[in-house]
């Protein structure tokens, strides 16, 4: 009975022996760093938390995207104080993610990779072509403003820039009118009072000069 027992005691000994050879040598997976993106001119950062252990053992991946472009991937240390920094397009919505990696060739199988961190959104999606369609959406409505005013204008003084012309209708309607060409060659020409009076005095001198040769004959 007493070989049993001691037999049954080795037994557990050994399976706790290597539960806890296990724990020890599997490795932890690190926490998750957190982010932050922050715009500063025409720069956007991305400010990641340090590791909290054993720094040159970690490597940053920063993966963004932009207005739904395929992601692009920088990678940073210590040395980068673990932040990398974009060019911004005011245009363009942001989607940031970091993950912590552990360097296994030089630090061993300590630490496992680290989760990758939630999104982080920057910016809003616009549209890159908006100046040009407001260009032209402006245009033609100026064109049309600019024509209309013209011809309000034209209409008010349009007698400044085309003058009445006669109807040449009328001219030869007048010239083959015999009714008013007899009228134009009777008509009285205008005679002076002065010529009036002489011719007149001249009739009566004739007159009286033909009644003494009457009488005298």
């Amino acid at each position: 009975m007493f070989c049993g027992y001691r037999n049954v005691a080795f037994l557990r000994l050994m399976c706790f022996s290597v539960l806890l050879t296990g724990v020890s040598t599997e490795s932890v997976r690190s926490p998750t760093p957190t982010l932050n993106v922050t715009n500063k001119g025409n720069d956007l950062y991305f400010i990641a938390s340090p590791p909290k252990s054993s720094p040159q053992c970690w490597q940053y991946v920063f993966t963004y995207s932009k207005c739904n472009e395929n992601p692009d991937i920088i990678k940073v240390t210590t040395v980068n104080n673990w932040s990398a920094n974009v060019g911004y397009d005011g245009a363009c919505k942001y989607k940031v993610q970091v993950q912590a990696k552990y360097d296994t060739t030089y630090c061993g199988e300590g630490e496992q990779d680290s989760n990758m961190s939630s999104p982080v959104y920057f910016g809003q999606d616009g549209d890159p072509n908006l100046p040009f369609k407001v260009v032209m959406s402006v245009i033609p409505v100026t064109v049309c403003v600019c024509l209309i005013i013209a011809i309000v204008l034209f209409r008010r003084h349009k007698d400044k820039f085309l003058p009445k012309i006669p109807n040449p209708s009328y001219f030869f309607k007048d010239m083959y009118d015999t009714k008013k060409l007899k009228d134009l060659y009777t008509t009285e020409l205008y005679v002076p009072n002065e010529e009036k009076n002489k011719v007149r005095k001249d009739e009566h001198i004739l007159h009286e000069e033909e009644t003494s040769s009457a009488k005298e004959e």
